[in-house]
Formats: C-alpha cells, sequence, structure tokens
C-alpha cells in the first residue's frame, strides 16, 4: 500500500512527531537534546521553517511548526539525516534510529493551534517524567511562561496571542495548568491519528489537496515552484552588485571566503532543490563534497551572524515571490 500524500501550501501548520525504533533512547543525555535543537536551530535558518512549540522526550519528539515555503518534507529530511548521523557517531551505533516515516498533522491556523501548544506543552506531566510540566528542561513550556529565556528561533507571539496582547506568559500558563481540553484529547487518544486536525470545512477543504487532478493541489504546486540554478545566480549577484562569474567560479585566495557564492550554492540546494551533483557542475567544483561542505560552513556562521541571516532570508523571500 502506498503511503499517504503529504498535504502541503504555504504557511501550513503541522504538528510533527516521530520516536525511535524499540523504545531506543533517541535522547540519552544533554548532548543529545541539545544536539537535535541545534538541529531545530539550523533548519529554522536555512529552511525558514517556524518552530512554535518543542518537546523532547526520551524515545520521541514532538514540534508543533509553520512553513512559510511549503517545505516541510526536505526541512525534516536535513533534521532527522542529520540527528541520526551524529547520533550514531556519538553512541557508535550504526543505521536507523527512528521508527518510521516521521508524522505530520496537518492543523488549522485558528483555535486548534494553541489546542496543540498545550497538548504539546502538557507531555512530560502527562508521562509522569515531572510532578509540574514547567519543571521540564526539555521544553518550550518554561520560554512559554517566562521561567526561561527562549532561543531566538522560538516564535511565541503567535499562539500568546489567541489569549491576550498583555502579560501572556502568566495567562498561557494557566491555559496549559488548568483548561481542560478533551475534544483534543479525544483526538490524539485514536488508535490511528488522522492526518488532519480542524474543523469539518478544514478537514473537507484539505483532503481535496491529495486529489492529483484537484486545482487547488495544481495551484499549490505553482506557488511552491522552484527556482532555477541561473536565476539564483542572477538574484544574489544582483542582489551583492557583484558579477554573476564572481559567484560561480571556484578560486582560492581573497575568494575563497566568497559569502555571495555560500549563499548562492546554499540556495541552489534549499531553495531550489537541486541535486548536489548539479551544484557542483554550476559552481565549477570538483566533487559534490566541496558543495556539502560550503553550506556546511554557511549553517555555522548564521547561528552567530544576523546580519547574514537577514541578507539570507532576503535572498529567499525574492527568490519565492
Amino acid at each position: 500500500m502506498s503511503r499517504p500524500l503529504r498535504i502541503s501550501y504555504p504557511n501550513a501548520w503541522y504538528h510533527v512527531m516521530d520516536r525511535s525504533i524499540g523504545q531506543r533512547a533517541l535522547f540519552t543525555d544533554s548532548t543529545c537534546y541539545n544536539l537535535f535543537l541545534g538541529l531545530c536551530a539550523a533548519i529554522s535558518h536555512t529552511y525558514d521553517v517556524e518552530i512554535h512549540a518543542y518537546c523532547l522526550l526520551k524515545t520521541e519528539f514532538h514540534l508543533l511548526l509553520r512553513t512559510p515555503r511549503a517545505n516541510l518534507s526536505a526541512a525534516m529530511r536535513q533534521l532527522l539525516s542529520q540527528y541520526t548521523t551524529k547520533y550514531n557517531q556519538l553512541s557508535e551505533h550504526e543505521g536507523p534510529l527512528f521508527k518510521s516515516r516521521y508524522k505530520a498533522i496537518l492543523v488549522e491556523d485558528d483555535l486548534h493551534i494553541l489546542q496543540v501548544s498545550r497538548h504539546i506543552h502538557r507531555l512530560p506531566g502527562s508521562r509522569h517524567l515531572v510532578p509540574v510540566n514547567s519543571l521540564y528542561k526539555w521544553s518550550s513550556y518554561p520560554a512559554y511562561i517566562g521561567q526561561r529565556k527562549p532561543p531566538s528561533w522560538l516564535h511565541r507571539s503567535a499562539v500568546r496571542s489567541f489569549l491576550a496582547n498583555h502579560n501572556g506568559s502568566a495567562l498561557y500558563r494557566i491555559y496549559v495548568e488548568t483548561e481542560k481540553d478533551p475534544e483534543t484529547e479525544k483526538f490524539y487518544n485514536r488508535q490511528r491519528l488522522a492526518p488532519v486536525l480542524g474543523s469539518r470545512q478544514f478537514v473537507t477543504r484539505t483532503a481535496r489537496l491529495t486529489d492529483p487532478e484537484d486545482k487547488e493541489l495544481a495551484d499549490a504546486r505553482m506557488l511552491t515552484a522552484r527556482p532555477s540554478i541561473e536565476q539564483i545566480v542572477t538574484t544574489v549577484a544582483d542582489y551583492f552588485a557583484t558579477d554573476k562569474e564572481r559567484i560561480t567560479t571556484s578560486a582560492r585566495g581573497r575568494y575563497s571566503k566568497n559569502t555571495p557564492r555560500a549563499i548562492a550554492i546554499s540556495l541552489c540546494r534549499h531553495a531550489g532543490g537541486h541535486s548536489l551533483k548539479q551544484i557542483a557542475q554550476a559552481f565549477g567544483v570538483s566533487h559534490y563534497s566541496s558543495v556539502t561542505a560550503c553550506i556546511s560552513r554557511l549553517q555555522r556562521r548564521l547561528t552567530q551572524d544576523c546580519t547574514l541571516k537577514n541578507q539570507l532570508d532576503a535572498l529567499t523571500r525574492k527568490l519565492h515571490r
């Protein structure tokens, strides 16, 4: 039986979750937890995925995401493959780590977003890991209620805006700790989770997006058309007021730290979805591993350089207009 199609469109919300094979620990110590969160930060920067809530349990993880660029599959592929590789290196294990294809529940952009965030943030208490949810370290909940400084990549305002614009931390804590939501819990307690959470109208409307003959799906695919390598190089060259040849030509010395070139290579991979071989040929490098190394160096710089991140964000928006 073929796997169900992912429903994907710009600005879609998802509750993404996955668990380990055979109850093997996904996170054995703080190094593993921090590694996974660091990779969350990386996909947030690279793919413009908005992370609105998270909870990392010993054998599973839960994320509340919004995808402005309709690129959930690419972002999750990067997150899970990178974590598996690095985890296996640290633990001296081999082979797959996750039980199956990750689950991604499409969530309606209304109060259901608030309800899903509460479900995620209540997981440590419901699993009896801590006496109160605010004590659980590997969740975004402490950041939501003002007990911990939030990471720069965590988005909180959209969820808390459903409650009030003032004193959001206190109101959100009351909402999570005292309010009960039997309908949401009934949804998650089903033996087989439904792929969509929302009103009846939303479920009906989004179901049509899995039909390849449906016009709305065709429109959604058009919205996510990917730019060519030539288009990316031209856009980056115009933005930095430089020659396209300087971007596409491999050079040592004064060009070895060529920021426009590094950004163009990264955009070709993540915004354009082009293969490593195609990018290597277009940018004059002898092996695709050089492309991977270039992108990795840029990702490390993005975590420390706000100007660089703003430049990448601006170029990404230009390419997806």
